[in-house]
């Protein structure tokens, strides 16, 4: 098994091809792959030394603002982690001494850049790693334990043991706890980590820092993970995946500039990092700066020429700030250089981007080429795919037709499917009763069968669908989806001031990137409740289409949050583009109404001007 570890700063003399070590500037930070020592005696039960030099070293040197490691197992791992230098170690039994040597190699130029070198006692294999460390950097700190049966131990991923050797051997606690964490065994995970924090000094550092991150994700305690993570990123600075970590963070809890602010520290550290400036360019859009947006995706895709994700995110940053021709244009593009990404999902965002731009005919053609690609993935919700594409583009009595012959398909999941959208598509237009048929037959129980017999309960108070929410959604693990559901059901009631509550509730611990599109739903309400500014703050952002999953409540947003847009734009005095969302509003709906008055509404606002 094998962890991740740190490298810090190594010395000017010894690695000036690789860095300046005068400079403390973040721009200088290195990534280093460090591989298990190899042996070349004879003597196989000093096969787990390899490993063992290689997690001493790193973990000795770590701490500072210049270098960035990791134990790679292989040659492979190494060149994968794309690092700037490679550290390489051997190791042998001459006259009964372990010789040990290790050589830093430039990445770049293949040449090496440093060397260090060690010969003892095997007995002596965290002296000897200690010596190879302070050659790297005298300001090596002390590994954290000096006991080698704890060591080796640990190398075979036998911590208990570990610890039974030397019970203040902090990184054992870290790396057991993280075991009995990736094998579901969270108690364990609790119990370790309470042993190793009640340790206190006792345990480096580094370590202390690592277990308090343990200890609040264990607990589900954010604020609390968000201020260890704080200390770790003090305690490990040139650990990118730290600042990486917080600006995930930052940005599921909404915190925009703050998670850009996270995302930039972790780019000074690690600039190459094609996954880093794909999370942050997404972080810049949601903070609402293209510019920033377009600029660091575009240092990706340059990065990754020959790919299709990074077409996709500049169309989805683009998306998102309503640019939608120039997404449209990224996504076409992304589907040229790759038309298996995403299963052909690039013409679905193309088609989404046309409809929004106001070409209903270039969407359509789109659309019909993502069916054709998903045909092609032998897809069995394609019928569902284009029953649902025609109801939210203005053909809406024809989806339900269409649908209702899928509903009575003997195939039984498509069936089901067919018959839980029809009805919320039912309910939406009127139809309660009908509604009601339908969710009955939506099917075994499961979240959107239990969802839709839900929804289409009979009329009552908000405090009603509270209770009724509770008793359909009742188990922990369900409080997401109960909170949703009761949302929905007080929207579809135009219970709105109530809506509004829940929704604002929901939105605060909903991530921005969710399937959900809680914001344009928190707008209905606001909007319907006078709260104008309010409601444009949340139209802000469109919400990004997903064609790998199926929405069966979208026709609750859309195209809904263009009527919506509209009465905002109307009351802030921004007619023209009122007039425009009125009109693809009305365009998108079709001949069917539904009964919440929108259409009506939309065209007397057309009439008065």
């Amino acid at each position: 098994m094998y962890f991740r570890s740190r490298l810090p700063r190594v010395c000017l003399l010894l690695l000036s091809a690789l860095l300046c070590a005068c400079s403390r500037d973040h721009s200088a930070t290195r990534k280093l792959a460090v591989l298990p020592f190899e042996n070349l005696s004879d003597t196989r039960d000093l096969d787990w030394v390899g490993l063992g030099l290689a997690e001493v070293v790193t973990a000795q040197l770590t701490g500072t603002p210049d270098i960035d490691p990791a134990v790679a197992p292989t040659e492979r791992d190494a060149e994968l982690s794309a690092p700037s230098g490679i550290l390489r170690g051997y190791y042998s039994v001459v006259g009964g001494r372990l010789r040990v040597q290790a050589v830093l190699e430039d990445t770049a130029t293949r040449r090496s850049a440093a060397s260090a070198s060690a010969v003892g006692s095997p007995d002596g294999i965290l002296a000897l790693a200690a010596s190879v460390a302070r050659q790297f950097d005298s300001r090596a700190r002390p590994f954290s334990t000096a006991n080698q049966a704890a060591l080796r131990a640990y190398v075979e991923a036998s911590f208990e043991r570990a610890i039974a050797a030397d019970p203040g051997f902090g990184a054992a606690y870290v790396a057991w706890a993280q075991q009995m964490i990736s094998h579901g065994d969270r108690e364990q995970a609790r119990r370790i980590v309470a042993a190793g924090r009640a340790l206190g000094t006792r345990i480096p550092q580094v370590e202390r820092a690592r277990l308090e991150v343990l200890s609040a994700e264990l607990d589900g305690n954010r604020a609390d993970q968000r201020r260890a993570l704080a200390v770790l990123a003090r305690a490990t600075p040139a650990d990118s995946a730290v600042f990486k970590k917080l600006g995930a963070m930052d940005l599921a809890a909404r915190a925009y500039q703050p998670a850009v602010q996270w995302y930039q520290k972790a780019l000074e550290r690690d600039p190459a990092n094609v996954a880093l400036l794909n999370d942050a360019g997404y972080a810049q859009a949601y903070a609402r700066d293209l510019e920033a947006a377009v600029k660091t995706l575009s240092r990706y895709r340059d990065l990754r020429p020959r790919e299709a994700n990074p077409l996709d995110s500049l169309g989805d940053v683009n998306f998102l700030l309503g640019q939608f021709s120039p997404a449209g244009k990224y996504y076409l593009e992304a589907y040229a250089r790759e038309p298996s990404f995403l299963m052909g999902g690039e013409m679905y965002k193309a088609a989404w981007a046309r409809l929004l731009a106001g070409d209903v005919k270039g969407a359509d053609e789109s659309f019909a080429k993502f069916l054709q690609a998903r045909q092609g993935f032998h897809d069995p919700l394609v019928p569902y795919r284009q029953a649902q594409w025609e109801y939210l583009t203005g053909h809406r009595s024809q989806a339900i037709a269409g649908l209702d012959r899928v509903a009575q398909d003997p195939h039984p999941p498509l069936a089901s499917l067919a018959a839980a959208q029809l009805s919320i598509w039912t309910l939406e237009t009127g139809d309660p009763a009908r509604a009601r048929q339908y969710a009955l037959r939506s099917g075994p129980a499961n979240s959107f069968s239990t969802l839709c017999r839900f929804l289409t309960e009979p009329q009552a108070p908000a405090s009603e669908w509270a209770l009724r929410a509770q008793r359909a959604f009742p188990e922990p693990s369900q409080a997401g989806l109960r909170q949703y559901a009761l949302a929905a059901a007080l929207l579809l009631s135009k219970s709105f001031p109530e809506a509004a509550v829940q929704l604002t509730k929901l939105s605060g611990e909903t991530p921005p990137d969710s399937q959900d599109p809680v914001d344009t739903l928190l707008a209905w309400p606001l909007v319907e409740t006078g709260s104008f500014k309010p409601a444009e703050d949340r139209l802000a952002l469109t919400p990004l289409p997903d064609s790998l999953h199926e929405h069966p409540l979208l026709s609750l947003s859309f195209p809904r949050i263009l009527f919506l847009r509209a009465v905002v734009q109307e009351k802030l005095g921004r007619r023209d583009q009122a007039r425009a969302n009125y009109q693809l509003f009305l365009q998108l709906s079709g001949e069917l109404p539904m009964v919440f008055g929108e259409e009506s509404r939309a065209r007397e606002a057309l009439e008065k001007r």
